[in-house]
Formats: structure tokens, sequence, C-alpha cells
């Protein structure tokens, strides 16, 4: 998923090329967790869990009570690349190999502008029926 908070790209990079390395090159990282792209502080790749609480706490930190977690995130963020970019862009964008993923993703509760998915499906179907 592109990293669209300014500063984040930057330090994302620092850590994939300077910290990770060093972490997974040592030898105190399990090789069954060596795939994994965070570690905590003992070594262990970052659990979800812990994940979802640091999310939930900075959101609280920033005064934000609504419950937030990352999947909640993502699912605001493929939205509004659905209604920026079209399905077929914000699938290929966020990695999906099939679009019905995307759609999967798309809560019109996230919308600011209405149900654009709703609109597009509605307008493919108009044009496979036009063409037939």
């Amino acid at each position: 998923m592109p990293i669209v908070v300014p500063g984040a790209y930057e330090f994302i990079k620092n850590y994939v090329h300077n910290i990770r390395p060093h972490w997974v090159s040592d030898g105190g990282i399990d090789p069954a967790d060596r795939d994994a792209m965070f570690f905590s502080d003992e070594r262990n790749r970052v659990s979800k869990t812990t994940l979802e609480r640091s999310v939930k706490k900075r959101f609280r930190q920033a005064g934000i009570t609504r419950n937030v977690s990352p999947h909640r995130m993502r699912d605001v963020f493929v939205t509004n690349m659905v209604e920026t970019i079209g399905l077929v862009s914000a699938s290929d964008l966020v990695g999906h190999s099939f679009t019905h993923t995307t759609e999967g993703y798309f809560r019109p509760a996230a919308s600011t502008k209405g149900d654009a998915l709703t609109n597009h499906i509605k307008k493919v179907y108009k044009q496979r029926s036009d063409n037939e």
C-alpha cells in the first residue's frame, strides 16, 4: 500500500535499507521470523495484536476516540482510491490480483463522496448491455 503520510516514506525506506538488514543478519532473529517486516525489542515478529494496540493508542493520544484499526485504515484508503482513480486502478495500486478483492475493502460508510463503487458497477453493466 502506498505510503502517503509525510515523512513516513523516508522513515520506512531507512528502516528497510539500514535497520532491518542489521537485525536479520546478526543472528538475533528466529529464522521463522526473518520474513517479518517489523520486530519487537525482544527481536520477535511484531504481532497483529501489538500493531493494532499501537495504532489505537496513537489515535487516542491524538484525541480520536473512534474505534480505529490498521484494517479500518486500509478500508478508508481503498474506498478513497476507488472513488478517486476507479476500481481497476485502485486494485492495481493496493496489489490485488482481482478487482472483487478490492470491492471487499470498499466501505460506502467511509465514503465522503457517495457510493462510487455502486455507480461504477452500474456503469460497467450498462456499457456491457449497450454493447450486446
